[in-house]
């Protein structure tokens, strides 16, 4: 596993222990958070794209 594919593991992992307070905070559902970080996340340019390959 390459360190920016770690770094990408750890940014979801706390987006998702971060979802369930920050949703009640808002009035949100933490599903609609989670979109809407994947999103974000989606146009980053720097973010790398992560391709899983069939063996």
């Amino acid at each position: 596993m390459e360190h920016h594919q770690l770094e990408l593991i750890f940014a979801v992992l706390f987006a998702t222990i971060l979802a369930q307070p920050l949703g009640r905070r808002l009035g949100q559902a933490p599903a609609v958070l989670m979109t809407a970080f994947g999103v974000v996340l989606a146009l980053i340019p720097q973010v790398p794209t992560s391709r899983s390959t069939r063996n």
